[in-house]
């Protein structure tokens, strides 16, 4: 029949050429938001690229070489790790010695420890003594401790405790092997 064909919406018909009008404008629409889309992922990479990256945690320089005195960061025993610690230990002044137990609880578990303090990360810290204090008195402190952790009803299961490690003031740490 005819090369135009009619179409009628609304009660006006519209012609096949109208319709082609239509059709580019839409894509020119299309067009414009999908450049948008771009012009904004490159204003989100030109942020990205603004942003500085963290800096990594700067450590003195006794740290590091207390850290390179260390002839392994796990050990079998306590006794050794308090040997190890002392051995490196570079400050000026007695440090504190700690203790820091790695607790798997659920939160109901938290409310029934006692007078031990865990923090959100479900890790006890515990200060044993002073650096300059005898090793047996040390290791009595911990034993004290760790004796006090096990017996409690919320470590009674199997799995809860995690890691411990031990740690003085100014040095690396060491871990215990359970």
């Amino acid at each position: 029949m005819g090369q135009q064909k009619s179409i009628i919406i609304s009660g006006e018909p519209e012609t096949l050429h109208n319709k082609e009008q239509n059709i580019s404008t839409e894509s020119k629409i299309k067009d414009a938001k999908i450049t948008k889309k771009f012009q904004k992922a490159e204003n989100y990479e030109d942020k990205a690229k603004k942003v500085k990256p963290k800096k990594k945690k700067s450590r003195s320089q006794k740290y590091l070489e207390s850290k390179k005195q260390l002839p392994a960061r796990m050990v079998e025993s306590p006794k050794e790790a308090i040997e190890m610690i002392r051995s490196i230990s570079k400050a000026n002044f007695p440090e504190s010695l700690e203790a820091h137990f790695a607790m798997n609880f659920k939160k109901s578990d938290k409310k029934d420890f006692g007078k031990l303090k865990i923090d959100n990360l479900n890790i006890i810290h515990v200060k044993i003594g002073k650096t300059s204090e005898s090793e047996d008195d040390l290791l009595a402190s911990y034993n004290k401790i760790f004796q006090e952790i096990k017996s409690n009803r919320a470590t009674a299961k199997k799995g809860v405790l995690k890691s411990i490690a031990l740690c003085s003031t100014m040095s690396p740490s060491v871990k215990i092997k359970l």
